[in-house]
């Protein structure tokens, strides 16, 4: 009983901070240069842990841009989780600043599902901008 409370109230705390976040208007740009432009080859990203994830950099960006104006499905859910494990994996081998940016990635991305997960595909379509953003900054860091 004590998990479904805990459980409960983490929904509720996460669905009115992306409440306020969705509302209070952007504090910068939405998305990085890394939106403006094609996806980098895999190739072009810094050798190490970003080209280890670049594959997985390159699709959720993709994945997400196609997102922004739908729910997704229970297996768009499932390769969401697959991106986000693969550049969780190659975050210790990644410089401090390739791993901030990583580790927004993983947190928004995980925020995503959360949210497909209780079924509150608004709160999830309003989350899915800061996955665009942070996976931009993360091609950012990475492709020089």
């Amino acid at each position: 009983m004590k998990r479904l409370i805990s459980a409960l109230l983490f929904a509720a705390f996460a669905v009115t901070a992306a409440g306020c976040t969705a509302t209070s208007g952007p504090s910068g740009p939405t998305q990085g240069t890394a939106a403006s432009r094609p996806a980098p080859a895999p190739d072009s990203f810094a050798p190490g842990a970003c080209r280890q994830m670049a594959s997985h950099v390159i699709e959720l960006g993709n994945m997400a841009h196609s997102l922004l104006d739908r729910p997704m499905t229970k297996a768009e859910r499932d390769t969401l989780m697959a991106h986000q494990t693969a550049i969780k994996a190659a975050m210790p081998g990644a410089t401090p600043t390739v791993r901030e940016a990583a580790r927004k990635v993983v947190n928004a991305a995980g925020w995503n599902a959360f949210m497909s997960d209780i079924r509150v595909p608004d709160q999830q379509q309003k989350l899915m901008p800061l996955v665009v953003q942070a996976d931009s900054a993360l091609q950012d860091a990475c492709v020089h």
